[in-house]
């Protein structure tokens, strides 16, 4: 499995010259393939060129079997991630891509900058894609799930509070650290 990010600036080469760079990839109707490459070469712009034209996905290049001959109409790249409830679960921010058949095989997805500290990001290989919106959606999962990662949080030695620090937020029982300085 391949990442799309890593596609990312890769020379694409065709009939031994190298004809562009490549900017992104694009993502099908369904979600679970690629619909070809978003590319750029000198100052004509971006240009697109379909997954039929791919020959081979390389660690240092790509090579494909005729240039880029039209601008991209509509680029499909996944963004947001939702479950099947509706609820905003966090962004999309990588492809897990096949090197043979070009389909996307799981998707990296980042439910905040905090659990990417704590946990990581997460790679999920059962999803849909909504045309309509546009966002990836996910399956609901059970509510002890939630209930779980809160716990994690909240067991966890980082402050989640906001009051900086790295620190617990300890709890106020009405006092002031004027009033404790007086007593002494």
């Amino acid at each position: 499995m391949m990442r799309a990010n890593h596609l990312i600036g890769l020379p694409v080469i065709c009939d031994t010259k190298k004809i562009a760079s490549v900017l992104s990839v694009s993502v099908g109707h369904d979600g679970h393939s690629l619909s070809g490459l978003v590319v750029q070469s000198g100052l004509y712009g971006p240009r697109f060129i379909p997954c039929a034209q791919v020959v081979l996905l390389g660690d240092r290049s790509v090579l494909v079997s005729a240039p880029a001959a039209r601008k991209p109409s509509t680029i499909r790249r996944p963004g947001r991630v939702r479950d099947t409830g509706g609820l905003r679960l966090g962004w999309a921010t990588d492809l897990g891509i096949d090197e043979q058949t070009l389909g996307v095989q799981a998707i990296e997805v980042s439910f905040g900058p905090l659990d990417d500290m704590l946990y990581g990001r997460r790679w999920l290989q059962d999803f849909t894609f909504d045309q309509a919106s546009g966002d990836i959606v996910v399956p609901w999962f059970p509510l002890e799930c939630l209930e779980c990662s809160e716990r994690r949080t909240r067991d966890a030695d980082v402050d989640v509070s906001g009051n900086g620090g790295g620190q617990r937020a300890r709890p106020c029982d009405g006092r002031r650290a004027d009033d404790d300085a007086a007593r002494t």
